[in-house]
């Protein structure tokens, strides 16, 4: 009697162990897929904050102060039509400085793609950068903005007393100073691909982010 008892119980134990083993297969399955996806944040954020700081450190190097105004007027702006020199030619020279100290920064190739690392998918863009120039006269101030754009170089002189906002790091924030502005693009790669997710698309994998930071001169 004992031994038929047993031996049911061996059975039963058996059956549900069998019938256990698919749930912790996927319970691991699953504990996998959330390591990954948490070491894959935690990479995400770092290497943003990465690009975050580049895009900052690339905006202050740009920021060649005109020492001839400010000697003459006390003015804190970026190089500007002096001495022959065209407004454009020092605007390019500003704007080169941007590029060579972000494509260094963040180690991108010459077709400015991230290199070395598999969180970033495509080139970087640079989508807008300007110089905000903020002049100081008797009866108030006056700014002067220079953007450069794909579509070209524009500039755009504001009438006296008038504010300008710019939307950079999540507000729209006044133009108090000089300052120089930026957005950049980039294309975040969200997750691998795994054979049992053939179906989705490249574009699912990815994720198209924009930077827009604003810095004052004095900021430096």
């Amino acid at each position: 009697m004992i031994s038929k008892f047993i031996t049911r119980v061996q059975r039963s134990t058996k059956r549900a162990s069998a019938s256990m083993l698919p749930v912790a297969l996927m319970f691991i399955l699953m504990m996998i897929v959330l390591s990954n996806y948490m070491y894959r944040q935690q990479m995400l954020q770092y290497n943003y904050e990465n690009i975050e700081n580049s895009l900052v450190d690339s905006l202050l190097a740009s920021s060649v102060v005109n020492l001839t105004e400010l000697a003459r007027n006390g003015d804190i702006v970026i190089d500007t039509a002096t001495s022959g020199v065209s407004t454009q030619s020092c605007f390019d020279r500003s704007y080169k400085i941007f590029r060579d100290t972000l494509k260094s920064n963040l180690h991108l190739s010459d077709t400015w793609e991230f290199d070395g690392t598999r969180d970033f998918k495509g080139a970087l863009v640079i989508n807008e950068f300007s110089v905000y120039n903020y002049y100081k006269i008797p009866n108030g101030f006056q700014i002067v903005r220079i953007t450069k754009t794909e579509a070209g170089i524009s500039s755009y002189t504001y009438p006296v007393n008038q504010k300008a906002y710019v939307y950079a790091n999540g507000v729209n924030k006044e133009i108090t100073q000089t300052s120089v502005y930026s957005q950049i693009t980039f294309n975040v790669h969200l997750m691998d691909r795994i054979d049992w997710m053939e179906s989705l698309t490249d574009a699912m994998m990815t994720g198209t982010y924009s930077l827009r930071r604003l810095v004052a001169i004095t900021d430096r």
